[in-house]
């Protein structure tokens, strides 16, 4: 699926030391040949660039991200992200693709900040009770609050994805 091909679009980019920090379905493209494509990479950062300019400057003032799709801890410091982040935001894809709605549909951009970081979303099964239990259990250790609970690389949910990878 989609999000196997971008947990490998990311995986390469965690190779070179970057994190995306703005993974959303408008960021993701399929080509003419089926293959996911990751998009827009201005925000992203060199994980060990310690002089990173925009989140320094601007973070007191504005979260980096869409709200819809923003980790927990990025909406807190979007300087101090790993590519966990990434993860979270990419689960909260995942979600969106398969149920047609985000995370949390209702509420302000403030509100949807706050509720990334203290609520549940709805079960996927409630909108789709054709999805696997496993899959579920997957997208639901991706959007983890706590990013240790998530899985630490794209190499790790490319691994929990591979049984649906091909299909």
């Amino acid at each position: 699926p989609a999000p196997w091909q971008a947990a490998h679009g990311l995986q390469h980019a965690f190779e070179q030391g970057l994190v995306h920090r703005h993974i959303k379905p408008a960021n993701l493209l399929v080509d003419r040949t089926g293959t996911v494509r990751v998009l827009d990479m201005g925000l992203a950062r060199f994980l060990d660039d310690n002089k990173d300019l925009l989140t320094l400057k601007y973070d007191d003032n504005n979260v980096l991200g869409t709200a819809d799709y923003v980790s927990p801890e990025q909406a807190m410091d979007s300087h101090e992200v790993d590519i966990r982040t990434d993860i979270y935001s990419l689960g909260a894809t995942f979600y969106f693709l398969l149920t047609a709605r985000p995370l949390f549909p209702e509420g302000k951009v403030a509100q949807k900040l706050i509720w990334h970081q203290t609520r549940e979303p709805a079960p996927i099964r409630q909108f789709r009770a054709d999805i696997p239990p496993e899959l579920e259990l997957i997208i639901e250790k991706m959007m983890s609050k706590e990013r240790e609970q998530r899985h630490q690389t794209p190499a790790d949910l490319i691994a929990a994805l591979a049984p649906w990878g091909e299909t």
